[in-house]
């Protein structure tokens, strides 16, 4: 995430916004972040092969899925990821949006919006979740287990995550999208079916208490069985994200108000003053 930011921050000086076109802007900044987190990856030894340079993949997600694992995506995986990037590109005011709002209002430049919504993503309680889902499923062996793990931390009002969500009620309409492409990749790789199979049976013991899971959850799965590693997520969440916030920055400048909260004072009423000469 750290990386991101800087990166985001640096091109503000290195390819400074000219007249405001933060369009062309968002699309070099898509193109761009993959790029910087595949380099990272690489420079990090994280992987014993070298990232070639002018990658033949075509999408975004396929170039990212190449960039960031070092082996060629398939067209499961490549699909899967494209998907996972909709899904995640836009989701009305989260606090990273709101916040790269408030900064557009400000007359900031395009790169400046943008490193303040990865600041605010970068938080734990913004941010993260599906890191969190992830190190849930892989701590069952089966689903046997997890079923009867999960019904006894729900006995004792511990939280599950991955479920549940601020905006939707009912149920989460996009974690349908994500959880098929789960099962694609299940059916096509016989030793991601246990996975699928825990991830299901908790999600059927958190329905009978009205609890649905929410996108993190199955895109957590789903990053897993396409080999990304855990500390990606988040940041491969950034790159998704950078194409909504885009859109919110030009709205914003499209008829621009300064965003600035009042503030209520709920401190002690008025008090008597004492002079300093007489204070002990």
């Amino acid at each position: 995430m750290s990386v991101l930011r800087t990166a985001v921050s640096s091109l503000g000086v290195l390819e400074p916004e000219i007249n405001k076109d933060s369009k062309n802007h968002a699309i070099r900044i898509l193109g761009i972040l993959p790029s910087v987190l595949g380099f990272w990856e690489n420079k990090r030894g994280i992987y014993s092969q070298e990232i070639p340079i002018g990658s033949t993949e075509g999408t975004i997600a396929g170039y990212l899925l190449h960039a960031i694992t070092g082996n060629r995506p398939t067209e499961v995986n490549r699909r899967t990821l494209d998907k996972s990037l909709i899904l995640y590109a836009e989701h009305e005011y989260a606090a990273s949006t709101y916040a790269a709002r408030v900064c557009a209002s400000t007359l900031a430049d395009y790169y400046s919006c943008i490193t303040t919504g990865i600041g605010t993503i970068s938080g734990p309680l913004n941010g993260g979740a599906n890191e969190e889902a992830i190190k849930l499923l892989l701590s069952f062996k089966d689903a046997d287990e997890a079923e009867r793990v999960i019904r006894q931390r729900l006995q004792e009002k511990e939280l599950i995550m991955g479920f549940g969500h601020a905006v939707y009620a009912d149920f989460d309409p996009r974690s349908v999208v994500i959880k098929e492409q789960a099962l694609e990749i299940a059916r096509n790789q016989t030793k991601f079916k246990n996975l699928y199979d825990i991830a299901e049976a908790i999600e059927h013991v958190m329905w009978e208490k009205t609890l649905f899971p929410n996108l993190d959850f199955y895109t957590a799965a789903v990053y897993h069985m396409m080999d990304i590693n855990p500390s990606l997520f988040t940041p491969i969440f950034v790159i998704s994200r950078s194409c909504g916030w885009a859109a919110h920055i030009m709205e914003q400048r499209e008829t621009n108000k300064l965003v600035r909260p009042t503030a209520k004072y709920i401190g002690p009423k008025k008090r008597k003053y004492i002079p300093i000469s007489e204070r002990t």
